[in-house]
């Protein structure tokens, strides 16, 4: 926690990926944590990075206000199963509007990258 913002990271980031040679590509979301009818929905940015080749997760960073650090540990399992990116896009995480939304800012990375390739 850096002031009133709550950081995590797992894997290796972008600018690391590219310094051992591997092309990387990265897909950063900004999205409200919860449904915006609730109280409070503080945005987050999450990005993921991937092997542009692969398209296996290699990376992925978050950052809010609020802590949804616990995210990165989803995030580090993705890592050590070698999940393609757009995989994300149809992953169930839990639902419920006190806590996030239908479809997740986990879920809205791989729906990016499968709008790109379409």
């Amino acid at each position: 926690k850096i002031y009133e913002n709550s950081i995590a990271s797992t894997g290796i980031t972008e600018e690391e990926a590219l310094k051992k040679g591997i092309k990387a590509k990265s897909v950063t979301v900004i999205d409200a944590y919860r449904p915006e009818f609730m109280p409070t929905h503080e945005k987050v940015m999450f990005k993921v990075v991937y092997n542009e080749e692969t398209r296996v997760i290699i990376g992925a960073q978050l950052l809010s206000e609020i802590d949804l650090t616990q995210v990165i540990n989803a995030m580090s399992v993705c890592i050590q199963n070698k999940v393609k990116v757009e995989d994300l896009a149809f992953m169930d995480f839990f639902f419920q509007p006190h806590f996030n939304k239908p479809w997740s800012f986990i879920n809205l990375v791989g729906l990016e990258v499968l709008k790109e390739n379409s």
